[in-house]
């Protein structure tokens, strides 16, 4: 998003005067020639200041949630991750869970929920004039069922890991353009995530590949008065879009001392079908994970 300002034309007339100033009081230092090259300047400093400042939020009608790697190997373990997130244009929150039903059956679930905003409040007369922020927010739910194997196995701790998760998400998003004008959207993911993981005591990693076909849906549209015509582009580009094939790679470290250790997870977004979408393609994960009924085994080796 970028930041609209209250006036750029103070901006302008600030700068105005002291070009002003410099030429009636200039010193003899400096030439005309030099005097040119400032007003050229100056209406370099017009154009780039126009364009940066007059600009609109970028708003997204899809984002994708952090990749769950449950890294589970035995019947009855528990993997709960809790976490704060950021995109390119948004933050929130984000928990997980995962249980094992059996030796290689496992659930997981995630509710995932993110907002942002930019821009400015004015108020000359609120009587008569008003600009509210541009903002948007979104909800997104997910939940899965998946084949889970440790890949070195007997009396040693579990360290290699396979799995592959496949399951259903449903998420909401509003999208407010200043007062009166929004945009409201829900889409739906059905999506399988295979993943390759090591897991040990002190320090888990995993690697995994989301590949999902989403469908967004317009339920809401109010933008009668003007807006960006950027914006009205992807309006109507979502609107005769509505689906795509997302491919979603992660990574996922966790550090610390079991049950409780500390999570960094960082996954990207590409939509396959339509690369310019109008969604956010990043999001980055740090919080905790903590993992409970866990058998008490000799790590390899016997140490």
């Amino acid at each position: 998003m970028a930041t609209k300002i209250r006036s750029l034309r103070e901006i302008i007339i600030l700068e105005e005067n002291l070009l002003i100033t410099m030429v009636v009081f200039r010193p003899n230092l400096i030439s005309d020639g030099l005097m040119r090259k400032l007003l050229k300047f100056k209406i370099a400093f017009v154009f780039v200041a126009i364009t940066f400042f007059t600009s609109s939020c970028n708003h997204y009608y899809y984002a994708p949630n952090s990749n769950f790697t449950p890294l589970m190997t035995e019947k009855n373990e528990v993997s709960l991750n809790v976490h704060g997130s950021l995109g390119w244009e948004h933050g929130g929150g984000e928990f997980q869970g995962a249980y094992a039903l059996g030796e290689h059956l496992g659930v997981m679930a995630s509710i995932f929920s993110a907002s942002g905003e930019e821009g400015t409040t004015d108020s000359e007369d609120s009587r008569y004039y008003k600009e509210e922020k541009d903002s948007g927010e979104g909800t997104y739910y997910e939940a899965g069922l998946g084949y889970f194997t440790a890949l070195n196995k007997g009396n040693k701790f579990r360290k290699g890991v396979f799995e592959v998760y496949g399951g259903i998400g449903r998420g909401n998003v509003f999208n407010s353009f200043g007062e009166y004008r929004s945009v409201e959207n829900s889409f739906t993911k059905v999506f399988v995530q295979p993943s390759l993981g090591y897991k040990s005591r002190a320090f888990d990693i995993a690697f995994s590949g989301k590949l999902s076909m989403v469908n967004v849906n317009l339920n809401r549209n109010s933008t009668d008065q003007k807006i960006d015509k950027s914006d009205l582009d992807n309006i109507s580009f979502v609107e005769g879009h509505p689906g795509s094939l997302v491919w979603e790679p992660g990574f996922m470290a966790q550090l610390g001392w079991s049950p409780i250790k500390l999570k960094m997870q960082l996954t990207r977004s590409f939509n396959l079908t339509y690369p310019e979408y109008p969604q956010d393609n990043f999001v980055f994960a740090i919080g905790v994970n903590a993992r409970f009924n866990v058998k008490k085994q000799k790590p390899a080796g016997g140490k």
